[in-house]
Parts: C-alpha cells; sequence; structure tokens
C-alpha cells in the first residue's frame, strides 16, 4: 500500500461520523468572543494562594495532584472550559490569568518572570 492510501485508511477509521456544529465551524461563523472564559476574581485568588503556598513548601511537580488542592472557583472555571470543549468550538482561551501578580509573588519582581515554567530555572 502506498502511503497516500495508507494515511487514507487510518482516516477513515479514526472519524465514521461527521463532525457537525458547533464543534465544526468556520472563522465566519464564530462570534468574537468564541471559546473565550475570562479567570474571575476569586480562581485568581485561588491561584495566589496556591502559588504561595507551593512557594513555601517546594514539591516535586510529580507528587502533586490535583485533589491535593480544594479550588472551588478553578475547578468551576475548568467546567466552563470542558463544556467549551465537549459541547462548544472545542477550544477555551482563558484570559486574566494573573501573571504578573505571580511574577511579583513568587519572584520579586517581574524580571524573574522568565523562570516561570523553565525546568532549567528550578
Amino acid at each position: 500500500m502506498c502511503a497516500r492510501g495508507y494515511i487514507a485508511s487510518i482516516m477513515q477509521t479514526l472519524l465514521d461520523h461527521d463532525i457537525v456544529p458547533p464543534l465544526a465551524w468556520t472563522g465566519s461563523d464564530l462570534p468574537e468572543n468564541a471559546g473565550l472564559v475570562a479567570l474571575d476574581p476569586a480562581c485568581q485568588d485561588e491561584l495566589m494562594e496556591l502559588a504561595a503556598l507551593l512557594a513555601a513548601n517546594p514539591l516535586p511537580v510529580l507528587s502533586l495532584r490535583p485533589d491535593d488542592f480544594e479550588l472551588p472557583a478553578c475547578r468551576a472555571l475548568m467546567a466552563r472550559v470542558a463544556a467549551l470543549l465537549d459541547q462548544g468550538p472545542g477550544f477555551a482561551i482563558i484570559d486574566g490569568f494573573p501573571l504578573a501578580r505571580l511574577e511579583a509573588g513568587i519572584t520579586g519582581g517581574p524580571s524573574g518572570g522568565a523562570k516561570l515554567g523553565r525546568q532549567d530555572a528550578l
């Protein structure tokens, strides 16, 4: 079987039904704020509290589990994100992540922000 035939057979296997709206869309079908989810102040506060807790009690990332932390506002937000992924346009844009506040709280100022999320900064 040639590569084109192999790819075609995989695509037929992977997709055995039509994709219909709202998961099927073109850019002109979407409203300007499609998939946009804003972090509310309660969720931002939870993230700040969690960042402070983890900064004061550093643990290996692999030892952390979602159920170790309550985070009710963030869990509610993520339920909305899941609904957008499953029943909405299939994507989510999370706006309002308190990166500047996290940088100031964790690194002592904005200059250390480049270290957030980098393995070599640990």
